[in-house]
């Protein structure tokens, strides 16, 4: 299945916050920039969008140039990080900073594995 590359979600500034919160929140989609593009400008509104997950914020109206430049820089971000994951090998556990993502990420392998340690166990011990 297809993974979704954005979203525009087109509802009340709380409805985004919940939507952005819940997409920054699923492994499947918390890579995903999020641009907020709102008629709001306090920076109240701008507070809550960034702590929802937000990548960056737009007030309307807005210079459609701003919107196209914040999108490329933020896919080549996107990009130059993906180099330099590929690049560092070495691993400094004390230098490792994990999120809840990442939390729920190695729990599902370890249990994985776990599985598949039983089975072959299981299997070994059956022959």
């Amino acid at each position: 299945m297809a993974r979704p590359r954005h979203f525009r979600p087109d509802d009340a500034q709380e409805g985004r916050h919940s939507f952005c919160q819940r997409m920054k929140n699923d492994i499947h989609t918390s890579h995903i920039p999020f641009i907020l593009l709102t008629a709001k400008m306090s920076d109240d509104a701008r507070i809550e969008s960034y702590k929802a997950g937000a990548d960056s914020y737009i007030s309307k109206p807005f210079n459609f140039e701003m919107l196209q430049v914040r999108v490329q820089k933020l896919i080549e971000q996107r990009e130059t990080r993906k180099v330099t994951f590929k690049k560092n090998i070495e691993i400094t556990p004390s230098e490792i900073t994990t999120t809840s993502l990442d939390e729920e990420f190695v729990k599902k392998a370890v249990a994985f594995v776990e599985k598949k340690i039983w089975i072959i166990r299981n299997i070994h011990w059956k022959i």
